[in-house]
């Protein structure tokens, strides 16, 4: 099983240190509810504001192509 909170710390880490997403303050994953009703969020917090991104049953790897996708 893949770690996901890691993967939004280890990558929120990684987009800070860009160009880009120098504003950004943090990647927070979060999960509601239990089996098909599951639902897993990561929230992107900028200095200004903040972004949603469904990432319900992504692997890890697809979890970061849509992050990045939704921040572009």
């Amino acid at each position: 099983m893949e770690d996901k909170k890691a993967i939004a710390q280890a990558l929120s880490d990684t987009l800070k240190l860009t160009r880009q997403y120098n504003d950004l303050l943090r990647l927070e994953y979060t999960v509601d509810g239990k089996g098909v009703d599951r639902e897993e969020i990561v929230t992107a917090y900028f200095e200004h504001g903040h972004k949603t991104i469904n990432v319900t049953w992504d692997s890890g790897a697809a979890m970061v192509r849509d992050i990045i996708r939704a921040l572009q």
